[in-house]
């Protein structure tokens, strides 16, 4: 059996900076943003949104930022709602997102995907420990009961769009509170989110199973994408003719 991929929110920071560093900066950042790097001095500010209250985004910008650093750029992060974040991207009104789940360029034309991951996130199924229902094979299995999830994750609103009792949340201590107070019969939440929440908060919950993983990917408005597309000198094109399989052994 295959080792299981490792997860950000489990490494410690000085090993997340060695491993993100490694993807982010392996051969495929000098084709991110269109140009030169620019003369000894000036500095240019890329702007990054991402989504509001999420602690994996706060580590992987670490490895976002010092990747633009090395190609002479600063980045600076800009928290907003989750699909108010992608949509402001899309939109024009800024460099690019810090990290989002495969595919959302389907849905917003103007975004262009990094192909290599600079993470990975499971989704922690979470319920009270007088939930005494047998753990579910997969989301299906879940229809008959009351999912809380949280509005705006890509993730996870498309890992629950086939099932009718969603609850969507904005905060994810709100989420917590509801399983609580049995609002909720589960919550599908980021094992970041689950790892950091405080000892006392636990009391009265259990964590069921993880349910599944999910590579997340830098993106950049196609304005700011080296020009040349993915089968020239572009960034789709770099990454698959230097970086052919390796994103899991890169991270």
């Amino acid at each position: 059996m295959r080792a299981p991929l490792p997860s950000v929110a489990s490494l410690p920071r000085a090993q997340l900076r060695r491993h993100g560093m490694a993807l982010a900066t392996c051969v495929l950042w000098p084709a991110v943003v269109r140009g030169q790097a620019p003369q000894q001095g000036a500095v240019r500010v890329a702007e990054l949104a991402c989504t509001e209250n999420e602690p994996l985004i706060d580590a992987v910008f670490e490895i976002v930022r010092e990747a633009y650093r090395r190609i002479g750029m600063d980045a600076v992060e800009r928290t907003l709602p989750g699909e108010r974040s992608v949509q402001a991207v899309n939109a024009g009104e800024y460099t690019g997102d810090v990290m989002h789940i495969a595919g959302l360029e389907l849905r917003y034309p103007n975004l262009l995907r990094v192909p290599v991951p600079v993470a990975y996130t499971d989704m922690v199924l979470v319920a009270r420990t007088d939930w005494n229902a047998p753990a579910p094979a997969d989301w299906a299995a879940l229809a008959p009961y009351t999912v809380c999830i949280r509005r705006g994750i890509k993730a996870i609103e498309q890992a629950t769009a086939g099932l009718s009792r969603i609850t969507s949340v904005n905060q994810y201590d709100n989420i917590v509170r509801m399983v609580k107070l049995g609002r909720c019969d589960v919550a599908a939440i980021p094992a970041a989110f689950w790892l950091a929440v405080d000892g006392a908060e636990l009391k009265g919950l259990r964590e069921v199973k993880i349910m599944q993983r999910w590579p997340l990917y830098h993106y950049v408005h196609k304005s700011h994408a080296a020009p040349g597309g993915a089968t020239g000198g572009g960034l789709a094109g770099h990454a698959a003719q230097r970086l052919p399989g390796r994103a899991h052994g890169c991270f």
